[in-house]
């Protein structure tokens, strides 16, 4: 499996240094609303997770699948079970990838729209 950004375009990227992530969570919710039809509420888990990573100083890296009823959220290992891929990829309408890295004491997060392809 193998990711890969969906464009250059700035719209599909958003990066944040330090503890500040407004922005990103701000291109998380406009991202669901555009998307989804019910059950944008799901993505509160997420922006949950992506608070905790800061303020625990833990690693994160997800991919988000948005569909048309919510969005659900799978760790890379997750990912690596094909028949998990498949359903993915078949009832998805956009995957973007959250992660939060550490340069010493301090966070960089990452929001950025992905392809995904299943072969190597």
């Amino acid at each position: 499996m193998k990711f890969y950004p969906y464009s250059d375009n700035r719209q599909h990227r958003i990066v944040a240094r330090g503890d500040n992530v407004s922005d990103v969570i701000d291109r998380m919710i406009r991202v669901t609303a555009k998307v989804t039809e019910h059950y944008a509420s799901d993505i509160v888990y997420t922006i949950n997770d992506l608070l905790a990573a800061i303020d625990n100083k833990k690693d994160l890296a997800v991919v988000l699948n948005f569909r048309e009823c919510g969005v659900t959220t799978y760790s890379k290992a997750q990912l690596e079970s094909p028949e998990v891929l498949r359903s993915m990829l078949s009832g998805g309408i956009q995957q973007w990838l959250l992660t939060v890295g550490w340069d010493g004491d301090i966070p960089e997060t990452s929001f950025l729209r992905i392809n995904i392809s299943s072969s190597n």
